[in-house]
């Protein structure tokens, strides 16, 4: 019977009880010693007939459940086999005297909240401003050169060679963008550099 279930949960957060195999409410077990009978102080009390005042005991913990027979009048049987202790998996059937209980676990469903990405502020991208044909080019369209390691690289229009200057938004706001041409584009992706000596 225990092989169509699951392997016994191991986190303490889990829930077991034993379920009757007719109707009848389910009986919550508690980690640590559950004593199980007819009489009220057990920590399951069982109003069957044949189950004795103290039947047995649960042992649960977070890695297993152990039953123990308490020397009841009809016996603790564990799936048929007729037991003074043993280990009780996950749908294994208990009969304490005529009554017949199901070993079965709750976990509990723990939803992890959907966390909504979160953009990345637009990056605002510099445009210069050509100083000779006055041009508005982005940055990523621009010749570079740097003279030194330590220099600033300097930029340079790809439409007249010209120097270029970063251009604050109102100096460019009524000027269109300009696109390379496709001779200057060609011409960006050939770098000829020169040889250290």
């Amino acid at each position: 019977m225990g092989g169509r279930f699951p392997p016994l949960d191991k986190t303490a957060m889990s829930r077991y009880f034993l379920q009757p195999s007719g109707l009848g409410p389910r009986m919550n077990l508690h980690e640590g010693l559950n004593t199980v009978g007819r009489n009220p102080t057990n920590d399951v009390r069982l109003t069957e007939p044949s189950v004795s005042s103290f039947h047995c005991e649960l042992e649960v913990s977070p890695a297993q459940v152990v039953v123990r027979d308490l020397q009841s009048t009809n016996g603790t049987r564990l799936n048929g086999a007729s037991i003074e202790q043993g280990v009780v998996r996950l749908g294994d059937e208990l009969r304490l005297g005529e009554l017949r209980l199901v070993l079965d676990c709750e976990v509990p469903v723990v939803t992890i909240p959907q966390l909504k990405p979160v953009a990345a502020p637009a990056k605002e991208s510099v445009r210069y401003q050509c100083a000779r044909c006055l041009r508005v080019w982005e940055d990523r369209h621009l010749k570079r050169l740097k003279l030194g390691r330590d220099s600033e690289e300097l930029r340079f229009c790809p439409a007249c060679s010209g120097r270029c200057h970063p251009a604050s938004p109102e100096q460019t706001a009524t000027l269109p963008t300009a696109e390379p041409s496709l001779l200057n584009r060609l011409s960006q992706t050939i770098q000829i550099g020169s040889h250290p000596k």
